[in-house]
């Protein structure tokens, strides 16, 4: 019985984990205002492609740092589930550690599209 409820947590937590995934998806993955295409399309001069770069290179400082910690605490809720005895409110206080670590993970990806658009809209 035991092993069945550590099974569908972890289930519950892998569905939960793949749908945050699939949000993102629709994003576009690095440089891309360094293509030609973009370039041409955007009329992008080098200065604006600078500013780009540097706040490409701080955002993904950022992530990395807020990946991390997502990952530590998913770790940590996983510990907890592999316990013998579940401690539900210690389970609780750690998912919620976790949405915040995938929250201010988000809030940084946002944040990014913003200074990008900024950089776009008024360089």
């Amino acid at each position: 019985m035991l092993k069945h409820k550590l099974m569908s947590s972890a289930l519950l937590l892998a569905l939960v984990v793949s749908s945050a995934l699939c949000l993102a998806q629709d994003m576009p993955h690095g440089k891309w205002w360094q293509s030609p295409r973009a370039v041409k399309q955007l009329d992008l001069t080098d200065e604006e492609r600078g500013k780009l770069d540097e706040k490409f290179v701080e955002s993904r400082r950022r992530l990395i740092d807020l990946k991390s910690n997502v990952e530590k605490e998913r770790f940590e809720v996983d510990n907890l589930l592999d316990s013998e005895v579940l401690k539900e409110d210690a389970v609780r206080a750690q998912f919620k550690k976790l949405e915040e670590a995938r929250g201010a993970l988000s809030a940084e990806r946002f944040n990014f599209l913003l200074e990008v658009r900024h950089c776009l809209l008024y360089t």
